[in-house]
């Protein structure tokens, strides 16, 4: 029998009109922009003058046309155009007014979103995989989405981790081979009635998914929204707490374990989207064998049911460990703080054909005992780049819940970011997360930058409502301004819960929709978050708002 070892919301309040007013430019000197174009500033341009064009002389050019100036700026002109003229126009016209020597929008840009988490800053792992500008699209709240970590146990009362457990957390008995009839047939609930930790690598591989975050403590998760349940295929007593041989014992699983805990992803969780959604699997461990007959039938049975299964490629260096080669498995190699492949990180054909690589030396994370990984022990091994996959895969699943695994892992890889490496290194290359989200949308990636984590960069059409929060004993409704690019296109207006279940669809008007805070039967809903979805073909836009009774 296979032996396996381990391998070691920006916050709710009222909303203000904004200062800035946009409107979104789809071409530019007479040639289209890529996708839905760009947003700019509203009837403002930046002009640059020939410098012996002195300020009356500019003041008189400008006022020919309709335009007057704003502000001087050291590398240009700050032009307010005529009333109601599109910015298309008005850098048409400026460029025929003479001593113009080139002109621009004033485009839009914004702080990517990051959480209030205090350790987030020390966790590098965020800026290299892109992941604030993809929050700004989609923070893990927007469908219930479930990351199963297949693994040592969680310990479920870790502060960072107790709020996003969901369901009965399992334990698959490995079993015992001096036992007649053996007792790892099946899986079953946690003796203590709660999710355990063997050791403390569960625990790591959990926070780098999905701790708790924007909760202003501790460390960051890669969705912010996903939920936890742990399937532990470790027993307490063979290891110690970091992962080692207890005495006379091996800490180590086997393929029953691990095909009991698959198949019960796939038949009682997957199967279940009202408790689970979604369903991801990580499997953070592994041995240098084939992919076993049942194994692999096991893991294909999973993703043919919708699970996505994530698997660390191992950490020897040679080729991709089992369950990462097995056919429908998503291997995931590592990555450091300088984008360079760990000499650990396991490599070979699936990594060609299925793979990626994500950040996977010395991460901060959750550990055993409440807190988090120390400066000298922070966590490193393929097991801990899994994670940061399933977390992303667990956003995607969020963004668009109807996705097939087979959608999940091609949006990856193809969001992916080459490091320079064969592919039978890095896979299709180091995850991006703003381009998988983007991706998953089905809108061009060309805004998300490789920079900061606070880059600016253009921000597609905002929906602002006000009140929100909206109280039915202070206010009658919520008005929802739609953005500029629906206007004169009947979008769809609708309000869902945070599970993604319809509740209203609204009229729109013009420029804004109205909401009563009820449902469809003209009952109140119960107080909560809910997500407004304003859609006009293949443009969607949506924005949580919070309702009070």
């Amino acid at each position: 029998m296979n032996k396996f070892h381990l391998f070691a919301m920006l916050l709710l309040c009222p909303a203000t009109v904004n200062a800035i007013q946009v409107e979104r430019l789809r071409s530019l000197g007479g040639r289209p922009l890529a996708g839905d174009g760009i947003e700019v500033v509203v009837g403002e341009v930046l002009v640059r003058f020939d410098p012996a064009v002195n300020r009356s002389s500019r003041e008189t050019a400008l006022a020919a046309i309709g335009a007057g100036i704003i502000r001087e700026l050291s590398e240009g002109t700050h032009v307010l155009l005529p009333a109601g003229m599109a910015v298309s126009d008005g850098l048409t016209r400026l460029a025929a007014v003479p001593g113009v020597l080139a002109v621009q929008p004033n485009h839009v840009y914004h702080v990517s979103k990051v959480p209030n988490d205090p350790l987030f800053w020390s966790q590098y792992q965020f800026e290299k995989i892109n992941s604030p500008q993809a929050w700004d699209d989609e923070d893990g709240a927007t469908a219930k989405v479930t990351i199963a970590v297949l693994d040592s146990g969680i310990e479920g009362s870790h502060p960072e981790l107790s709020g996003k457990m969901v369901g009965v957390s399992q334990f698959c008995n490995p079993g015992d081979s001096k036992l007649i009839g053996g007792d790892n047939t099946a899986c079953g609930a946690e003796p203590s009635g709660g999710a355990v930790a063997a050791c403390n690598h569960g625990t790591r591989v959990a926070g780098v998914a999905t701790a708790g975050t924007n909760n202003n403590f501790g460390v960051s998760g890669v969705s912010w929204g996903a939920q936890l349940i742990s399937l532990r295929v470790f027993r307490t007593q063979d290891c110690t707490s970091s992962c080692g041989d207890g005495t006379g014992q091996i800490c180590a699983t086997d393929d029953t374990a691990i095909i009991s805990a698959i198949d019960y992803a796939r038949t009682v969780l997957a199967v279940a989207p009202g408790v689970f959604g979604r369903v991801v699997v990580n499997t953070s461990l592994g041995e240098s064998i084939a992919c076993s007959g049942l194994l692999d039938t096991a893991i294909t049975n999973a993703v043919a049911a919708g699970v996505v299964f994530i698997a660390s490629a191992g950490n020897d260096g040679g080729a991709v460990d089992a369950p990462g080669n097995c056919t429908d498995a998503f291997p995931v190699g590592a990555t450091d703080s300088l984008d360079q492949l760990a000499s650990f990180s396991s490599r070979g054909a699936e990594m060609t054909a299925r793979g990626v690589v994500a950040p996977g030396v010395k991460l901060l994370t959750t550990t055993i005992g409440g807190g988090v990984t120390s400066a000298s022990d922070l966590a490193t091994g393929t097991s801990f780049s899994a994670p940061i996959v399933a977390g992303l895969s667990a956003l995607l699943l969020s963004e668009n819940a109807a996705l097939t695994p087979l959608q999940v892992r091609t949006h990856i890889r193809n969001g992916a970011d080459s490091i320079g490496l064969a592919a039978t290194s890095q896979g299709a290359g180091r995850v991006n997360a703003c381009k998988a989200i983007k991706l998953a949308q089905g809108v061009p990636v060309g805004a998300c930058s490789n920079g900061s984590a606070l880059a600016g960069f253009v921000v597609a059409d905002p929906v602002v409502a006000f009140p929100n929060p909206f109280r039915a004993n202070e206010s009658s409704g919520v008005t929802i301004k739609l953005p500029v690019s629906f206007h004169g296109k009947s979008p769809a207006v609708t309000v869902h819960t945070m599970e993604g279940q319809p509740v209203r669809t609204l009229q729109p008007f013009t420029t804004t929709a109205f909401w009563d805070g009820k449902n469809t039967n003209g009952t109140f809903v119960a107080s909560g978050v809910y997500i407004i979805m304003v859609k006009a073909g293949s443009d969607i836009r949506r924005f949580k708002l919070a309702f009070i009774h």
